[in-house]
């Protein structure tokens, strides 16, 4: 009986993520949807405060005994986002919005944390796993949608109408977020499949690859690239070369035998020959040139949410540049800060963890992390996507989270 409740409890908290995911993606038009994004940032901070509350209140969890490096930083951003609001008083909305969800993301880790040294790590990777489950379900359902769109015409609901662009993106307001999502739920797969070496996964992982070539975005292929490149060193490092080199020439072999057929039927393709990056290494230098015109303190603190868009009629196209442009130098050094930590803890955990289970999981979140990073450079992804920092803010607990509970356990 104990067994059916549970398994109803997650039933309704997935049902709620899968909906929250739904309303923040959807959208009737194509780079649009702000309104629904709004009503899904709602849900996620009400469903995440109740959870803290539940934590708080009714187990009496006392999270807060010892600062450290990872909590020192996330407080410096949250405490710049806010301190750039009383700068620039019309970056408030966006501005609380990121510092809230921030903080109840923090929250959530630290009571991770807490679980993790008082009942066993077991207990938070199975959170994890949960969290990791409910996306691929996610992406999954969107596959399902842009296939019966893309070949059939038949609509489940509203969606942009993107046949001139030759870009399937499901109910996604982005077919180039669309693809890097769907490029994280390749990596949470994965993970999957390292862990069970389950075969079912593989043609799941070759679905979500036809429909991230099929999205047409350069960044989520790049991405993808940076995951695989960073699988092959930290999983297969003593045999890297015999395994990498037949793989590459295999897909090379393809790309030349299948030429005519992926440029015909792939915009991606057709997009990687004719523009490389997309001029983004223009866009860099006409930032960087707009931002040498900004006077001390601009350049240090900022000029302002959305500034760049007074001077980019369209986007910088670049998640990185936006940050360094709206937000300033100093900003820009506590997040590269944060990251460089993140990724430092977790290349130590992978070198000393025995524990494969554990080890695969560090592996998988490593390169996640470096992954959100690399398609932040390329488009605006984690900031301003609420639910993809909050992602990414989980995932860079992780290591933070099991340092200690080892700690604490050893001692």
């Amino acid at each position: 009986m104990v067994d059916l409740k549970t398994n109803v409890k997650y039933l309704i908290v997935r049902i709620y993520f899968l909906f929250v995911l739904f309303l923040y993606t959807y959208s009737r038009g194509v780079n649009t949807g702000v309104l629904y994004a709004r009503r899904a940032i709602i849900l996620f901070f009400i469903s995440a405060i109740m959870y803290l509350l539940y934590y708080f209140e009714i187990k009496k969890y006392k999270i807060f005994k010892k600062m450290e490096v990872f909590d020192i930083i996330v407080i410096c951003l949250i405490g710049y986002i806010m301190f750039s609001t009383v700068l620039y008083p019309p970056s408030l909305v966006t501005n609380l919005n990121i510092s809230i969800m921030t903080s109840l993301m923090y929250l959530v880790i630290k009571v991770f944390q807490y679980e993790a040294n008082k009942k066993g790590l077991d207990i938070v990777l199975n959170k994890y796993k949960f969290v990791f489950d409910t996306f691929i379900l996610f992406i999954f359902l969107s596959t399902i949608v842009a296939c019966l769109y893309e070949f059939w015409g038949i609509k489940l609901f509203d969606i942009p109408d993107t046949f001139r662009f030759k870009r399937a993106q499901s109910w996604f307001n982005n077919s180039t977020v669309y693809g890097v999502n769907i490029v994280i739920a390749m990596s949470f797969v994965y993970n999957k499949y390292k862990e069970n070496k389950n075969k079912v996964f593989i043609p799941l992982l070759v679905w979500f690859g036809y429909w991230l070539l099929m999205s047409g975005g350069r960044t989520g292929v790049i991405v993808l690239v940076v995951g695989i490149m960073i699988n092959l060193i930290l999983r297969y490092r003593k045999k890297i070369i015999f395994i990498s080199i037949p793989i590459l020439l295999l897909i090379l072999g393809a790309y030349q035998y299948l030429y005519n057929h992926l440029m015909s039927n792939f915009l991606i393709f057709r997009r990687f020959e004719q523009g490389g990056l997309g001029s983004r290494d223009v866009k860099f230098f006409e930032v960087r040139e707009l931002w040498n015109k900004q006077s001390l303190i601009n350049q240090l603190f900022g000029s302002g949410t959305n500034s760049l868009r007074d001077e980019f009629s369209y986007s910088a196209h670049s998640g990185f540049l936006k940050l360094f442009f709206d937000n300033g130098l100093v900003f820009l050094v506590i997040y590269a800060i944060f990251v460089l930590i993140v990724c430092a803890n977790y290349i130590i955990l992978i070198r000393k963890v025995k524990d494969k289970k554990v080890k695969n999981f560090l592996i998988t979140g490593l390169s996640l992390v470096v992954m959100f990073f690399v398609a932040e450079t390329m488009i605006i992804i984690t900031m301003s996507a609420i639910y993809d920092f909050a992602l990414l803010m989980l995932i860079s607990g992780f290591p933070f989270i099991y340092r200690k509970s080892i700690s604490l356990n050893s001692g």
